[in-house]
């Protein structure tokens, strides 16, 4: 069995997290710090065929570690989808680029469900470049995000597990609520701040999971 080195310690994985190691080993290798003084060897490819690994890497550092060690769901498929899109330039103009990528995502394996929501991160930025942003998050009952805007081309989102209600504001200091809809799992939406504001938010009994994509990808969202 294959194993991650942390510090000059080794650190037995399981045979999937050993899978998912050789999965992610593709065409590059470099060593980066993963913080603390701890080490590993990540070997992955760019984003996008055409775009340089150097200039738009993919999965954050953190993000890969917790892959490896199993403390969120294996984005190997993602990527994988991703890879495909054909993009002019490759400087995306719209989120809606993402949606057939991100709708071929699935999160179905019991045990990356049941390690993530006991997991006490509840949101992960797998993706963070001048291309692109993913975000993972984990919604507990009871918590809702603030009323924000969104990168210039948008944001895409799609629920993997339970339920989300999200509701849709004017993009002014008024902020009048437009709308309000209850999307389940497998259910996607696209909004831009041309179209208004949103927040997200889980009012029901069970947690719930969402994968959210931006672009361009270096983007704060401001909190209106």
């Amino acid at each position: 069995m294959k194993e991650v080195l942390v510090k000059n310690q080794k650190i037995d994985n399981s045979k999937k997290s050993e899978k998912r190691q050789t999965n992610f080993s593709r065409n590059h290798s470099k060593e980066v710090d993963a913080g603390l003084n701890k080490t590993t060897t990540i070997q992955m490819k760019g984003l996008l065929d055409d775009i340089e690994e150097t200039e738009y890497p993919f999965f954050t550092e953190k993000s890969f570690l917790d892959m490896a060690m199993g403390r969120i769901p294996d984005f190997e498929s993602l990527y994988l989808s991703l890879s495909k899109i054909q993009v002019a330039s490759g400087v995306p103009v719209s989120a809606l680029q993402f949606m057939p990528a991100l709708g071929e995502y699935t999160l179905n394996d019991p045990e990356e469900i049941e390690n993530f929501v006991s997991n006490p991160e509840t949101n992960h930025v797998l993706v963070q470049n001048d291309l692109i942003k993913i975000v993972l998050i984990r919604w507990e009952p009871g918590t809702e995000c603030g009323i924000h805007g969104h990168a210039e081309g948008g944001c895409v989102f799609k629920v993997l597990k339970g339920k989300v209600v999200e509701k849709r504001f004017t993009a002014d200091d008024a902020k009048e609520q437009l709308a309000e809809g209850t999307y389940g799992e497998g259910n996607m939406a696209y909004i831009d701040d041309q179209m208004g504001l949103h927040c997200v938010g889980n009012p029901f009994s069970e947690p719930a999971i969402t994968l959210h994509m931006y672009t361009p990808g270096n983007y704060k969202s401001v909190k209106k």
